[in-house]
């Protein structure tokens, strides 16, 4: 039988891991601002960097969602 306790932890987990989504969520929102700044300005070196980032940023969602912690259905597809 699972515990009163545990299940607190539990939640807590998923709290922790929703809000670890969001902000990474913002943060993929702010570098796709970033990226259609640097592609208006042809920033060859800027484009890279912000690509990479949000590559970076898919793949933590993708972990995320591996680990159970969110559901595959709310990670941004790439």
């Amino acid at each position: 039988m699972v515990s009163v306790k545990q299940i607190i932890i539990i939640i807590k987990d998923v709290d922790r891991a929703m809000q670890y989504r969001h902000g990474l969520e913002l943060e993929q929102d702010y570098e796709l601002v970033s990226l259609y700044d640097f592609m208006k300005q042809h920033d060859k070196e800027g484009i890279a960097k912000s690509k990479k980032r949000l590559k970076e940023i898919h793949d933590e969602l993708k972990d995320l969602a591996s680990q159970g912690k969110i559901t595959s259905k709310m990670v941004v597809a790439a």
